[in-house]
């Protein structure tokens, strides 16, 4: 075969003295068979014959060549011909023959089952989402292959699709690289920032590299994949006294039973109480009454309203208490910290009117996914005045199907409820069920996100829900949230003539005190007050 290629004895002989000579032969006769000229045949030869000199190849010995060795073979090809007399004005940057000469290389080798098993191993997802051979060896020689599948994986299993997961694996190998990352070890934010600046500096003409979407692509991936293996280290902010606030913060959960919402807010609240007051003291025994109330009137110019600065008020005496008892503190300085007077019942509760309630449960009337989502939450709100949060947690084993009820875990009054199940609400949460959600996703939560990662939603999701529906009906409200909804519904409850513990069992009140702020909004019952005759009872 060779002979007919090359007529100079000095071009045929190297081919000939180099193992594997059959083999290469039987290769170079497919690449002719198929309809390739000349030429092309003896570049093929070419490749082979540098291959089997740089990998060592002997005859009779099949053992499996490494990925990561035929690599730097490619590269040590582009090198000798970047340093060949007859080459001297290729350009280090476009080297055409170094792709081909890897992709048919690995092609020849693998199939002489000559390469690592991981070449063609079906349940590494990258032999699934790359096909061509050079960016398959490209992929599968990098460093921290596991660490690199494995998010990948996971992105595949979160409901990706295969574009979004390949461009993930490219900005791996980008990460990598500007990272300078060969072996697994810390990566700090700011490391991960600056090596964005070098690389959105490189000069690549009108690469997408340089648009922001390629830098929000950047960044997402490399904090999102190092977080996913563990090398992300976290730059977490200065806490002044963060140990104590931890301990009182754990005390809560194992002493009071605080929820977990509740403990996050206050332990948020401490880290700025601290950091306020001191940033130009030593320790909590420093901080005096002044100190305190200077803190205060600070958060209040900075809009915070009575009943914030209030809840604030409570969360710094129970914190002072607790540092005078664990003797951190000389003197209790909770006795010191007053808030502003507060009256029962001072605030109405805001309710939007029942016919404004149905046109909002009306908006997400439609037949897109995210419509038959949002309509069957709106009704929740709508007909059972569930707290956001009580939706965002409803789970699947929650829905008795067969007895046509729903139970709703109460998170303020810390126990369960049962409910009938509307028919109305009922079906809107089946077409739901059977239409839109991943039921492939192993998220047990009722509502999940529309786009991948696919998982529960949160309080935030919903509130936009509602705000949208006000928003693009029309109707102005002083609370575009969730919690109007709740507030319409137990007005429509108190209006419609049932008792107070009627409204507080189904809004799930620990004390009917709370119910009893809705017969302020009873407008009917009050208007019947107003026109009684009063003359003669005094």
């Amino acid at each position: 075969m060779f002979d007919k290629i090359y007529l100079k004895d000095s071009n045929l002989r190297p081919h000939l003295e180099a193992p594997l000579l059959k083999e290469r032969i039987r290769f170079v006769s497919s690449i002719a068979e198929r309809g390739y000229c000349l030429r092309y045949q003896q570049m093929v030869a070419e490749y082979l014959l540098f291959a089997v000199r740089h990998l060592g190849l002997k005859d009779n010995d099949h053992t499996p060549i490494a990925l990561v060795a035929i690599w730097e073979m490619g590269h040590a090809f582009h090198k000798a011909r970047l340093s060949s007399k007859k080459r001297k004005n290729l350009s280090p940057d476009v080297d055409t023959k170094f792709k081909d000469q890897m992709c048919y290389t690995v092609t020849w080798l693998n199939g002489l089952n000559m390469l690592e098993n991981i070449y063609n191993d079906s349940q590494n997802i990258l032999n699934r989402l790359i096909t061509e051979s050079y960016y398959k060896l490209k992929h599968l020689s990098a460093p921290l292959l596991a660490e690199r599948v494995s998010y990948l994986q996971y992105l595949y299993d979160s409901g990706y699709c295969h574009a979004t997961i390949r461009e993930a694996a490219e900005k791996q190998l980008v990460v990598m690289e500007m990272l300078n990352l060969v072996n697994f070890r810390p990566v700090s934010v700011s490391e991960i920032n600056t090596a964005l600046v070098r690389w959105d500096s490189i000069d690549r003409g009108n690469h997408r590299a340089h648009a922001p979407k390629g830098r929000r692509t950047f960044r997402t991936i490399a904090f999102n994949w190092l977080r996913h293996t563990g090398m992300l280290v976290a730059e977490e902010a200065v806490v002044f006294e963060s140990a104590k606030i931890d301990e009182y913060c754990q005390w809560l959960f194992n002493e009071k039973g605080l929820a977990d919402g509740t403990i996050s807010e206050r332990k948020v609240e401490l880290a700025r109480m601290t950091n306020h007051i001191l940033s130009n003291k030593k320790s909590l025994d420093a901080i005096s009454p002044v100190d305190i109330d200077e803190y205060l009137g600070q958060r209040s110019k900075n809009g915070c309203s009575r009943y914030t600065i209030s809840n604030i008020v409570t969360c710094l005496r129970d914190f002072f208490h607790y540092a005078y008892i664990c003797r951190w503190t000389e003197t209790d300085l909770s006795r010191s910290i007053h808030g502003p007077r507060l009256f029962s019942h001072e605030r109405l509760p805001y309710a939007p009117d029942w016919d404004i309630v149905k046109k909002l449960v009306a908006y997400y009337d439609g037949d897109n996914g995210t419509a038959i989502r949002n309509h069957a939450i709106m009704l929740l709100l709508a007909t059972y005045g569930l707290r956001t949060g009580e939706i965002a947690d409803m789970r699947l084993g929650d829905i008795d199907w067969d007895n046509d009820t729903i139970v709703v875990n109460h998170k303020k009054r810390g126990r369960s409820m049962r409910y009938p199940l509307s028919p109305e609400a009922g079906n809107a949460i089946v077409r739901y069920l059977q239409e839109v959600r991943q039921n492939e996703c192993k998220d047990r939560h009722v509502f999940l996100t529309m786009s991948a990662p696919y998982h529960g939603i949160t309080r935030c999701i919903i509130y936009n829900i509602v705000a949208n529906a006000y928003k693009n009906t029309g109707f102005s409200a002083k609370h575009y949230g969730g919690h109007s909804l709740r507030h319409a519904c137990a007005s429509k409850l108190v209006n419609s003539g049932h008792s107070l513990k009627c409204v507080s069992d189904v809004l799930g009140h620990r004390s009917m005190e709370s119910t009893r702020a809705y017969t302020k909004l009873d407008i009917a019952n009050l208007s019947v007050v107003a026109e009684m005759n009063w003359e003669g009872l005094i």
